[in-house]
């Protein structure tokens, strides 16, 4: 049996901040109170309902079993709902799948605006990579192309491969999707700079040498000196030469 402090202290609720919140809390208290003295057979299921979405709004969980279930069922909709969008995503992705192809023995001239000009009609490209040898900047003679949809880089690989382009016979293959590298089409949107590598060579060289650098420097020729003048010496060859040690006296002790 429950004692009448227990029941008290179970059906204590918060007090209420205006005085409308109060009426509805007490009118609240007093038929959950009547609900479990005279038993839950005299309460209709429509009251029950009722009563648990009330006492749910004023943020006061009573002791109807009636909420637990509630909260289960809203947890089982949120659950379907999730799982329905993440399938409409898939559905998304399935069919905004693209398709990357390899085009081997590029003729010259043909780069990358010929290129997107030219399969640009069978679809939309989306990226377009071209490579190139990084001294000269000179296209290597093949590239690769990726479409919006998969089933247009099938068709262009079918229509492209042994296709005669300036005298030359084009290689096209498809890349199946896992084997497409992710950085593939990395740094799309920069162009191409080709470097001034003689010009980077000339500026090294004339570079100023800290101290350090230059008795390093002094070091390696001297001891290519010496290399040479045994050469010579058993070969017997008697040649005199200034050489690199009167110039290398200020850098080395």
């Amino acid at each position: 049996m429950v004692s009448k402090k227990e029941k008290k202290t179970k059906l204590k609720r918060p007090l209420a901040t205006t005085s409308t919140d109060r009426k509805k809390k007490k009118q609240l208290d007093e038929k959950a109170k009547t609900a479990q003295d005279e038993g839950e057979e005299k309460v209709s299921e429509q009251q029950k309902k009722m009563l648990e979405e009330q006492l749910l709004k004023l943020g006061k969980l009573g002791p109807l079993q009636g909420i637990e279930e509630l909260k289960e069922k809203r947890t089982e909709e949120q659950r379907k709902k999730d799982a329905e969008a993440v399938e409409v995503e898939d559905d998304f992705t399935i069919e905004k799948k693209t398709g990357v192809i390899y085009l081997g023995h590029v003729p010259h001239g043909f780069y990358e605006v010929q290129m997107k000009g030219f399969f640009s009609q069978f679809g939309k490209v989306v990226n377009l990579r071209l490579a190139r040898s990084k001294k000269t900047g000179r296209s290597k003679g093949y590239a690769f192309i990726q479409f919006e949809s998969e089933e247009v880089a099938k068709i262009v690989q079918q229509t492209m491969h042994k296709y005669i382009l300036c005298d030359k016979i084009l290689d096209c293959t498809y890349i199946q999707p896992e084997k497409v590298h992710e950085r593939m089409f990395f740094n799309k949107n920069r162009s191409f700079r080709v470097r001034d590598w003689r010009k980077m060579d000339m500026l090294k060289h004339n570079a100023e040498r800290t101290l350090g650098k230059k008795q390093k420097r002094a070091k390696t020729l001297l001891s290519l000196e010496g290399k040479k003048r045994q050469k010579l010496k058993k070969m017997g060859i008697e040649y005199e030469f200034p050489g690199y040690k009167q110039s290398a006296k200020q850098y080395t002790k």
